[in-house]
């Protein structure tokens, strides 16, 4: 059984790297340094409902806080969902985990912190809030 990194506000996302739409591989720290980002996980992109995906990017172009999109989606199966939930709007990043070697990961709960590595029911979509030193501000699940 893996040991649970659980995660609290004020705590640091650990770095991934997962390519991008265009297949280059992307470290998610380099993406948005000295930016807030809400990380948006799904385990699979067509998840996302495009109306309330529409909203969260107004209110986060609005507060000038950027959006990186994590799903458990081949980089072949994203293309024509993400055109759909708006695309390379400026301020956003799609990274896909057709491996699916993180974003479970990030789905997965202990006692209401994030946690990484414990096994056991994940959920299908979580809000990740990170400040410009990329420390987590909250999560909205």
């Amino acid at each position: 059984m893996a040991s649970a990194l659980s995660l609290r506000p004020g705590d640091r996302v650990p770095d991934f790297v997962l390519p991008g739409l265009d297949g280059k591989l992307r470290k998610f720290v380099w993406s948005f340094t000295g930016r807030p980002v809400a990380l948006v996980v799904a385990g699979e992109l067509e998840t996302l409902d495009p109306g309330n995906f529409a909203n969260l990017a107004n209110r986060c172009a609005e507060a000038n806080v950027g959006i990186v999109v994590a799903a458990a989606t081949p980089v072949a199966a994203a293309g024509a969902t993400w055109a759909r939930l708006g695309g390379d709007a400026e301020g956003r990043l799609l990274l896909c985990d057709g491996e699916r070697k993180f974003v479970p990961l990030l789905l997965a709960a202990v006692g209401g912190a994030l946690s990484f590595g414990q096994p056991g029911v994940g959920l299908r979509q979580r809000v990740i809030v990170l400040d410009p030193d990329q420390r987590v501000a909250g999560s909205f699940d």
